[in-house]
């Protein structure tokens, strides 16, 4: 699915370059507006389809508000951005969750990933919420092994069977 909706994003780009690609950038974004066109349309119109916000929807949301606010650099939404692509923002919720094949991927704010087996939604519930002693006592009822990392003070991602755990889960931050 992700290399359709990529296809058809840059399709939709490309077409509209090929026709006004010949004017300058101001002369270009001039016909865009004046045109209404929309390059993330088949992002919305995917996200329409499906009848769900996306998390890029939301970011956009949040940087139009951000902009509305004077646009302070330190508030910028994009700082916490999880994703790179926006096709990618496009297929997760505006939590930065998805269900793929019953797995729940989730990317937090913090810019750690989980995979969450058999779309627990109790132990997705506390991870977003940030509980980690629940996460653990729910680790630990799994008979998942224990690990200890060498060096605590880097970003760790670790995969136990299916689930992404991190050192800040263990040891705080």
């Amino acid at each position: 699915m992700y290399d359709c909706l990529s296809n058809a994003y840059e399709n939709h780009q490309d077409a509209f370059l090929a026709t006004y690609g010949n004017l300058s950038e101001d002369d270009y974004a001039n016909m865009a507006d004046q045109l209404g066109f929309i390059d993330e349309q088949p992002l919305i119109d995917y996200e329409s389809a499906y009848g769900y916000s996306s998390y890029r929807s939301a970011l956009s949301t949040a940087e139009d508000i951000w902009l509305a606010a004077g646009a302070n650099p330190s508030g910028n939404p994009y700082l916490n951005d999880v994703f790179v692509a926006e096709v990618m923002a496009t297929m997760f919720n505006a939590d930065g969750a998805a269900i793929i094949d019953g797995v729940i991927i989730y990317y937090a704010p913090s810019g750690d990933v989980y995979e969450i087996p058999h779309t627990d939604c109790d132990l997705y519930d506390c991870i977003r919420a940030g509980q980690p002693i629940v996460i653990l006592e729910k680790l630990s009822s799994s008979k998942l092994p224990p690990f200890r990392p060498a060096d605590r003070s880097m970003p760790l991602r670790i995969r136990l069977s299916t689930m992404t755990i991190t050192t800040d889960m263990y040891f705080g931050k």
